[in-house]
């Protein structure tokens, strides 16, 4: 058995912090030199720093997506802080201007795969968020991709990325934002007439599997479906 090697962290500074509607934050913090990632990169981002081989403690970190490119000179993060927040996200509301953060684990699950087929993001909520690098991407280069589409849920019917995505007019892209669960799945019905379909499911345990299960009902590959787990939407599913 290989011996577990110490988790190391960056010390990274919140340069600002937006808030992009009632309940939605997007935080710049700094960028380390040696810090490097690519497009569908996540880490865990904590309010204190790790020791030894252990991971903190969900009261002190979570594990969430970046959406700052890679070529941008700082880091960025989006969440949703209710007035219900989980005890790491009420002590994240406190930080302000100048306070540090630590970042380590990051990963990619992800990638933007290239392979002349239409890529599919399904995502619920703020996790429209993860897509910004994805689409920035595409539009510098969409050698490769067929089209590229969004689906995004929102149950409070407002989303503040909707104007986001309006501003995004290359061919070949389209979004569509639901407040209805039903019309929800009635759009990824209509994604469904293409052939070479590549899905990204972004969201809540809860939400990767629902959707997983609705495609693969319907004929969609398992490994047409990527979602950021370290094993594939079936074997997710095996345990629902």
């Amino acid at each position: 058995m290989s011996e577990k090697k110490d988790i190391t962290a960056e010390h990274i500074e919140i340069i600002s912090i937006e808030r992009n509607d009632d309940i939605t934050f997007t935080f710049r913090c700094t960028r380390p030199e040696n810090l490097i990632w690519e497009t569908g990169a996540n880490g865990h981002f904590s309010l204190k720093p790790p020791t030894g081989v252990k991971e903190i403690d969900k009261d002190f970190q979570r594990h969430m997506s970046i959406v700052s490119y890679e070529d941008e000179p700082f880091l960025e993060f989006t969440t949703r802080i209710r007035s219900s927040a989980s005890d790491f996200k009420t002590k994240l509301s406190g930080l302000k201007k100048g306070d540090g953060l630590f970042v380590y684990g990051l990963n990619n699950r992800m990638p933007l795969i290239r392979e002349g087929r239409n890529l599919v993001f399904i995502t619920m909520g703020v996790a429209i968020s993860t897509c910004r690098p994805y689409i920035r991407d595409y539009e510098v280069d969409p050698r490769g991709i067929l089209s590229f589409s969004c689906l995004n849920i929102d149950k409070t019917g407002k989303s503040y990325f909707m104007k986001q995505m309006e501003e995004h007019t290359a061919e070949g892209f389209s979004f569509r934002f639901f407040s209805d669960r039903a019309d929800f799945y009635k759009g990824i019905d209509e994604t469904l007439s293409k052939a070479d379909n590549f899905y990204y499911i972004i969201g809540s345990d809860q939400f990767l599997a629902d959707t997983g299960r609705y495609l693969l009902d319907r004929g969609v590959a398992g490994d047409a479906i990527s979602i950021d787990k370290k094993y594939g939407i079936e074997k997710l599913l095996e345990g629902k």
